[in-house]
């Protein structure tokens, strides 16, 4: 079991982090910026920034509309990550088949990836849209009493029949540059001031195409990431990499979604395959249930500083430091699309690698109750007054911060 010590010391370096140099908020940055302060202000900083102005050449801004994009890609076969609810790659309750009974317990979902003409998934995004039909919330306590168990989002096999398909363009494998190249003159092949600060080519460049309904759960990457927003808005949820022990990381059983006669279904795999992922939910505007909160006390402990939160619209460009935790939502723009691109760069495993991995470490020393597998064997009210405790005991000895 992690030692109060050990704890104390970790909620005493996310409160010190954020009051020496990351603050609360990601700052905002007018272009120009030269890469040498790119570099030194945030690359070596691992800290984010949001910067305004540098992609306003680029012909996609004002050319990537439906029209444009069904002309250019009208017949061509795209990927395209299917799901019930929108979260692919996520974990959720799934229905199981018991002795007895059917069960619900939660797994990290996989979407179905089904090849179609882009033209049809475009129209799929204006159809879903313009029907008026929203992303519902799955949290806890919202359609079975086993969810609550597990803390989740749920996805019955009753309900996966009758729901609508969430569809959305979000291969990370160098999707745009290789499947794309009709589109390749509106937009830079890479960002030049960031290619001269990391001294290297991007490593990858994504597209992404989705609507509101899409979220990505909470994870992080092993790249430097820059995300261009050409329509629509996205919302980041980030949390810094010290605060690992905050995300009740645990191993999920594989369930992956799949067509059938009545619709898409999630099947569990069966095979003793297991991911280590993020269960925490934490979406703006739609406020968590009381047992969400209470299941994961780490994440929303009130005495531990706050998420930052940083809305990236069309022509902004975020830089997303390699290894900080962040969960995406969606807001559409024009015709009812979100459209990006982002710029992976290779994360160097240098001395922040190490740190990282300590702070892991230290926070992987307890994965039965803080952080990891389902904590029965402490409640969330004790965990939330023992992290309070501490967290007042940090500010008693913590030394005044210095001013420069």
């Amino acid at each position: 079991m992690t030692s109060r010590r050990t704890l104390q010391a970790l909620h005493e370096l996310s409160v010190e982090i954020r009051e020496l140099d990351l603050g609360t908020e990601v700052q905002r940055v007018a272009w120009p910026i030269t890469p040498l302060q790119f570099y030194r202000d945030f690359v070596s900083r691992n800290k984010p920034c949001l910067l305004t102005g540098a992609i306003n050449h680029w012909p996609a801004l004002s050319l990537w509309n439906q029209t444009y994009l069904s002309h250019k890609l009208h017949v061509k076969q795209v990927t395209v990550a299917v799901t019930p609810d929108g979260r692919a790659d996520a974990v959720c309750n799934v229905a199981v088949q018991s002795t007895d009974c059917s069960d619900h317990k939660p797994h990290f979902v996989l979407p179905l990836e089904r090849q179609m003409p882009m033209a049809d998934f475009l129209q799929h995004l204006q159809h879903q849209q313009a029907s008026g039909k929203r992303r519902s919330s799955l949290r806890i306590g919202k359609q079975v009493a086993d969810a609550v168990k597990a803390g989740v989002n749920t996805i019955s096999e009753d309900r996966n029949a009758s729901q609508q398909e969430v569809m959305y363009i979000q291969q990370q494998n160098g999707n745009f540059t290789s499947h794309f190249p009709e589109l390749a003159s509106d937009v830079d092949s890479n960002l030049p001031w960031a290619s001269e600060a990391f001294g290297a080519p991007p490593d990858a460049v994504n597209l992404w195409i989705g609507n509101d309904q899409s979220v990505t759960s909470f994870h992080k990457d092993h790249y430097e990431n820059l995300y261009a927003v050409v329509t629509g808005e996205k919302l980041f949820t980030l949390l810094p990499p010290c605060d690992a022990y905050r995300m009740h990381l645990a191993h999920y059983p594989l369930a992956t979604c799949t067509d059938s006669p009545h619709g898409l279904h999630v099947t569990p795999s069966g095979d003793s395959q297991q991911v280590l992922w993020c269960p925490v939910e934490d979406l703006a505007g739609a406020p968590c249930s009381v047992q969400h909160q209470q299941h994961f006390p780490a994440y929303f402990n009130a005495a531990l500083p706050k998420p930052m939160r940083i809305s990236v619209k069309a022509g902004e460009v975020l830089f997303l430091p390699s290894l900080w935790w962040h969960q995406v939502e969606q807001k559409a723009g024009k015709d009812n699309m979100v459209v990006a691109i982002n710029y992976w760069y290779d994360m160097p495993f240098d001395c922040k690698y190490a740190y990282f991995k300590l702070v892991e470490s230290l926070a992987g020393s307890d994965a039965d109750c803080n952080i990891g597998k389902q904590h029965e064997a402490c409640t969330s009210t004790a965990l939330q007054t023992c992290d309070e405790q501490l967290l007042a005991e940090v500010h008693l000895c913590r030394p005044t911060t210095i001013s420069c």
